[in-house]
């Protein structure tokens, strides 16, 4: 096992189990932490890295119960894969498996699973937000996986899709092709987080952003969420941005164009708030296009 210590934060080394373990992400006050398990044969595995990649191997089992458990504990132990576990209170409920190529440019995501107790509380997304950070650090920006149809819808919401914006000489012959799943790529665009949040800072301090501020008051307006399915708002947006959800410009330009697409939906015409958001529309198109990113070709999920 290997420590990339340049990874580490002060406040998680502390609680490391020794050697081979790189902290990713911790959120103390839930009691949950992240780390990933850099497997080698330079260095011993301590008793409680062992006990994780353990548990790691029978979350895989039991929730990829088509895979040959021997399969899985081979690839869970490789020195050649790695392993993003996700901790609460002490205990392994998640993790992705991976296989890290450098050369190649990109990351071969094995497996990924969260137990079915923990399932629908956001842990999924968290685990893969863990991932692309630890990957962007690393100067890797595209992952690959194969996805069965149970698993298309996940990869989907995390920005993956099935058009491959890559080139195949990268990766054929570096990973394994599976019969009944789908090949699927993400590609992760470090440089679009400052544009996105200068963006949001110019449409925020617009004089015609204000209704769309923060989210409606149920108080105010009762039945706005009878009518409104799928609310958003630009502080929404922003806490999403901070928390690394908006990995390429279809999903930040989705939840902006959700905002100018509800307020027509339940205003009038005639208010100003469909004044409003006419007018802060056709100012985030405008900035779009001055930033470039009305010119870059992304994948539509």
């Amino acid at each position: 096992m290997e420590v990339d210590k340049s990874q580490q934060s002060s406040s998680a080394v502390a609680s490391l189990p020794a050697a081979g373990v790189e902290a990713t992400g911790m959120e103390e006050s839930k009691g949950i932490s992240s780390y990933v398990i850099l497997n080698s044969m330079s260095r011993r595995i301590s008793k409680e890295t062992k006990r994780w990649l353990i548990d790691l191997e029978n979350i895989y089992s039991r929730q990829l119960p088509k895979i040959p458990k021997k399969y899985i504990s081979n690839l869970v132990f490789d020195i050649n894969h790695s392993n993003l576990t996700l901790i609460k209170d002490g205990h392994v409920i998640g993790g992705i498996c991976f296989r890290m190529i450098p050369t190649q440019g990109f990351s071969e995501i094995v497996f990924c699973a969260v137990l079915s107790s923990s399932q629908v509380k956001g842990y999924g997304t968290f685990l893969m937000n863990q991932l692309r950070d630890y990957h962007l650090k690393h100067g890797v920006l595209h992952f690959l996986t194969y996805a069965d149809k149970n698993a298309i819808g996940y990869f989907k919401k995390q920005g993956f899709s099935k058009k491959i914006m890559f080139s195949r000489s990268k990766y054929s012959g570096f990973i394994k092709e599976y019969n009944g799943a789908t090949l699927m790529h993400c590609k992760l665009e470090p440089f679009l987080i400052t544009v996105f949040k200068l963006i949001l800072n110019q449409v925020t301090n617009h004089p015609s952003s204000w209704p769309f501020v923060n989210p409606v008051e149920k108080k105010e307006v009762p039945d706005y969420y009878d009518c409104i399915q799928h609310p958003m708002d630009l502080t929404t947006i922003a806490d999403r941005l901070d928390s690394g959800h908006y990995t390429h410009k279809s999903l930040f330009v989705g939840d902006m164009t959700r905002i100018f697409t509800n307020c027509r939906i339940y205003n009038s015409q005639k208010t100003v708030y469909y004044r409003c958001t006419n007018t802060l529309e056709k100012y985030f198109n405008n900035k779009l296009r001055e930033s470039g990113l009305s010119e870059l070709k992304y994948d539509n999920l």
